[in-house]
């Protein structure tokens, strides 16, 4: 048995690590909240799945949306949330759209779990664990896709993640459906380290940044080697998923 207590009183006792306890709030009172990494090509045009939690600090604007993973390219996008809750993922560094989602929640800041797997340039997007229709468009993926920061895809404030992520994390195969489900768990995290019920591709996992130090500026990839650097306001929350 292992039990575990961290600097906010939380508790565990059990036979296997929990899902990480804190979350990073990018908060947009400063003018470059983000989290940055060693800049990092992935085939885009192969087998991979992108997952997180992101929860909103306040009902976005009409005009606004969410940056969440910026390119290497002059800050630009290429997985962004909207206003509505539906999620875009942009195809190259000219903005061009490869596939949108169905809104995935009307303008609310609850905790909501989005994955985005791809099978040979085919995106299927889910939000809370169920797959969302899309439109799809002409423009496909690129075959590599150059990723560098979290939270800011841009220099407009309406361009900029405001609010908080958990649990971001990359595998380098396409999660089944029935796994993407497991992870969001009814909305409790599970960890990801370990398979665990339908979830069963712990070992495809690549970068994890699970955000349990808790204070600093430091987010270690305890799956791969990219760490990242939190920069102006971004900070660590203890506002979870599930709690």
């Amino acid at each position: 048995m292992l039990t575990l207590a961290n600097s906010l009183g939380y508790t565990y006792t059990g036979g296997a690590l929990p899902a990480p306890l804190f979350s990073v709030n990018f908060d947009q009172e400063g003018t470059d909240d983000k989290m940055t990494f060693t800049e990092t090509t992935f085939d885009t045009d192969g087998n991979i799945t992108f997952a997180f939690w992101f929860k909103a600090n306040a009902v976005p604007a009409d005009s606004d949306y969410h940056g969440v993973f910026g390119r290497g390219f002059n800050f630009q996008a290429f997985i962004r949330i909207g206003n509505d809750g539906s999620i875009t993922i942009e195809s190259n560094t000219n903005h061009d759209t490869a596939q949108t989602s169905t809104a995935g929640w009307s303008k609310d800041t609850n905790w909501h779990h989005y994955a985005i797997t791809i099978a040979s340039g085919t995106v299927i997007i889910y939000v809370d664990g169920v797959s969302k229709a899309g439109v799809m468009t002409s423009n496909s993926l690129e075959d590599d896709t150059t990723l560098k920061q979290l939270g800011q895809v841009g220099t407009q404030a309406s361009s900029k993640l405001d609010g908080k992520l958990y649990q971001v994390a990359i595998w380098s195969g396409t999660l089944a459906a029935n796994e993407v489900s497991s992870i969001y768990n009814s909305g409790t995290p599970i960890a990801l380290e370990e398979d665990s019920g339908d979830y069963s591709s712990s070992s495809s996992l690549i970068h994890h940044w699970k955000f349990d130090e808790g204070s600093g500026t430091s987010c270690a990839d305890s799956a791969g080697s990219l760490t990242g650097t939190l920069t102006d306001d971004a900070s660590f929350s203890s506002d979870i998923p599930g709690s």
